[in-house]
């Protein structure tokens, strides 16, 4: 499998993006690759990783920026600042241009109001990540037999769009592709929520059982619960911007789970076993179709 890139830049270099880069130097060492921060410690962080051509502060980039050099950029900021880096980017543009953010219906808007019907713009979503952040946090692995979506948007040509996918395989990943609608619907259910739900457990558990926790040599645990805390929490900056840009399906996805919270506890209620064995057997049943196994 090859690409067509030979001119990169990322733009916002954190774990994801460090990772990406780490694994495209692997495959090319000839590939100039650039990357944009957001301060100086990053910037000495990444520069001593030894992966990128080039490495600039986003005030060093912006000052004199090398849109025109490029044939990829790949915007690995927050979601709720990409519509305003589009807005950075020069009318004629010889680049195609993509990003890893975790919702799509707000990129979907900008780029149809800015680019116009006729851009190269296909937005992309790694299906890989990391409770942790930051690029000393890399995984050189981290893309390896993942899934990226794609989101194709309206005015996009098609050589982009082909070029975009071939990229995403060359580093190992399968591509499936969305619309920015199906795409933030279905990610509430299968991304967004259950980081809130995780992060709203570690929350409850504490409150409720955290001082005989703190009292013990050990955490008090099984692997089940460590298995569901892992994400909780992660990267604040992040989960802030997507829960607001996914807001209203994230919300119709957490009322449906209250609905199945509340049958649940009735099921509890009930004290019928034949019943909780059922609740286990279908849950047994939907992982395995899920999970594809």
């Amino acid at each position: 499998m090859k690409q067509s890139f030979s001119n990169i830049l990322i733009y916002g270099v954190g774990l994801m993006g460090a990772s990406l880069a780490i694994t495209l130097r692997k495959l090319d060492r000839k590939l100039n690759l650039y990357g944009v921060v957001r301060s100086n410690k990053s910037k000495e962080t990444i520069q001593n990783m030894d992966i990128f051509t080039s490495v600039f502060t986003e005030k060093e980039y912006l000052e004199a920026p090398n849109w025109n050099n490029l044939d990829l950029i790949i915007f690995g900021t927050p979601v709720d600042s990409i519509e305003s880096l589009i807005r950075k980017l020069p009318r004629e543009l010889k680049a195609v241009i993509t990003d890893i953010g975790s919702t799509k219906h707000t990129i979907d808007l900008s780029v149809k109001k800015i680019l116009g019907n006729s851009h190269k713009y296909i937005s992309s979503h790694p299906m890989c990540g990391s409770e942790l952040a930051g690029p000393e946090n890399a995984i050189d692995n981290l893309y390896e037999n993942k899934l990226c979506i794609l989101t194709p948007i309206e005015g996009c040509d098609e050589d982009s769009y082909r070029k975009i996918q071939e990229f995403w395989k060359f580093i190992g990943m399968e591509c499936l592709t969305l619309d920015s609608s199906t795409h933030d619907e279905t990610l509430a259910y299968l991304s967004h929520s259950p980081h809130i739900l995780s992060s709203m457990m570690v929350i409850w558990a504490e409150r409720m059982a955290g001082e005989v926790n703190t009292d013990s040599p050990m955490p008090i645990m099984g692997g089940g619960f460590r298995d569901m805390a892992r994400i909780a929490g992660s990267n604040p900056e992040m989960w802030k911007a997507i829960l607001s840009e996914n807001r209203n399906s994230i919300l119709n996805s957490l009322l449906e789970f209250q609905k199945d919270l509340t049958s649940t506890i009735n099921l509890l209620k009930s004290g019928e076993q034949d019943d909780f064995q059922k609740f286990f057997e279908v849950a047994s049943i939907k992982k395995k179709f899920l999970l594809k196994n």
